[in-house]
């Protein structure tokens, strides 16, 4: 980024802040590397710089008042929209939107020790809040939907999307309807081979709304093999491609695709780029063990029950060490949520004395899945510790648990 700071204000002394001057072509290289520099560093002044710019080119357009200008400034608007959410979206592969953001705030306190700047007020060096920053696109993306056309548009109207869902979660509100009006038409305007991620998101929307059923088969799923979309626009995006598949294969129950595409991942992406497509791959393998023989179920289940069943129809039909560690880890990874993770990871223990072999394969995922109970169950006791005492504000009791779902066997 210094070095692009140095060619953009070269460019403005040399030729001004004008549409077709080296200025120009400068300006939409930071901003863009601004944006994907501001995924893994939370830099409130790179933000600030990168948002400037942006919003600069856009007034350069406005005032040019030229019909031929409005491609640009509607492509303009829709890279200033982008600028300001993927920040907060960019590495939520395998967490939540909460998890992410906190891991995203940790890396920003770590390279501030690392890199201090006491020439910078501290708040000028903050991001603003998530729900500021997607409040901010949402108005850009809607003006920027407004000027475009066919396969832009598409593009547009997911990124709307996705910022109205950011907007829904933070403020605990409803804009479903809007979203999957943008969603139905975007997926219609898309050219999914010139946007194969896009799609994916797009099919992941209208198939949790019941608008649209997932194909049968891998082939279907993908509009590019993950090879194709690795030759074509490298391996940051194919594995993107991987994780919305993944994700996409996990909302509608679907373990057999996201072994195939654990499998195809294995063949065509052996080495995936960060921690985040890492997470996301470990989620899903956990789930798709061969020798498992849990289904894979909507809702919470009570591991404690669960597991004595399955131990019972193991000893009745004789199951192999394997297959009743598969189903074990299987099992444990359903355990999350239900303040059950404790048995979660007993069940991953037990599994690793039935079948090392078989939890070496799987270590990484293992693993992960073991230190995602541990951190559940260690956030839980933390937010205990932390609450009124009971006898002065709280219920004295616990909730419910909600209904639990039956473990369905193969």
């Amino acid at each position: 980024m210094p070095t692009l700071t140095l060619a953009l204000e070269a460019a403005r002394s040399r030729w001004g802040a004008g549409q077709g001057t080296p200025w120009w072509w400068a300006a939409d290289a930071y901003v863009e590397a601004g944006r994907h520099a501001l995924i893994d560093v939370a830099d409130g002044m790179l933000f600030s710089r990168a948002c400037a710019v942006a919003d600069e080119q856009i007034a350069v357009l406005r005032d040019s008042g030229r019909a031929e200008d409005v491609a640009e400034l509607a492509e303009t608007l829709f890279a200033a929209g982008l600028l300001r959410v993927s920040p907060y979206l960019g590495n939520m592969s395998g967490l939540s939107f909460e998890s992410a953001h906190d891991l995203w705030r940790e890396r920003q306190v770590r390279h501030r020790l690392v890199h201090p700047d006491d020439s910078v007020a501290p708040e000028a060096a903050e991001m603003p809040p998530p729900l500021v920053a997607a409040e901010e696109a949402v108005r850009y993306l809607r003006e920027a939907a407004d000027l475009s056309r066919e396969h832009e548009r598409g593009r547009v109207l997911k990124a709307l999307a996705e910022a109205l869902s950011m907007v829904a979660g933070l403020k605990q509100e409803s804009h479903d309807k809007e979203i999957r009006a943008a969603a139905r038409e975007a997926f219609d305007l898309l050219d999914p081979v010139r946007d194969p991620l896009t799609h994916l998101y797009l099919l992941r929307i209208l198939c949790l709304s019941g608008e649209l059923s997932l194909p049968g088969n891998l082939q279907d799923v993908l509009p590019l093999p993950l090879a194709a979309v690795r030759d074509r626009q490298g391996m940051r995006e194919a594995a993107s491609v991987l994780a919305e598949a993944l994700t996409l294969a996990e909302e509608a129950r679907r373990p057999d695709l996201e072994l195939q595409l654990i499998e195809a991942a294995d063949r065509e992406l052996p080495e995936l780029p960060t921690d985040s497509y890492r997470r996301r791959r470990w989620a899903s393998e956990v789930h798709c063990l061969a020798d498992n023989r849990l289904g894979c179920f909507a809702g919470l289940i009570r591991v404690e029950e669960a597991a004595g069943q399955l131990r019972n129809r193991a000893d009745e039909e004789g199951w192999p060490p394997e297959e009743r560690a598969a189903t074990l880890i299987h099992l444990a990874a359903h355990a999350r949520g239900n303040e059950e993770e404790h048995l979660g990871r007993a069940l991953t223990a037990e599994a690793r004395e039935l079948a090392p072999e078989l939890c070496r394969r799987c270590g990484p995922a293992l693993d992960y899945l073991d230190g995602t109970l541990s951190y559940d169950m260690g956030l839980r006791m933390w937010r205990r510790a932390r609450r009124p005492s009971p006898h002065v504000t709280s219920p004295t009791h616990s909730p419910p648990m909600p209904c639990a779902a039956r473990p369905i066997w193969r």
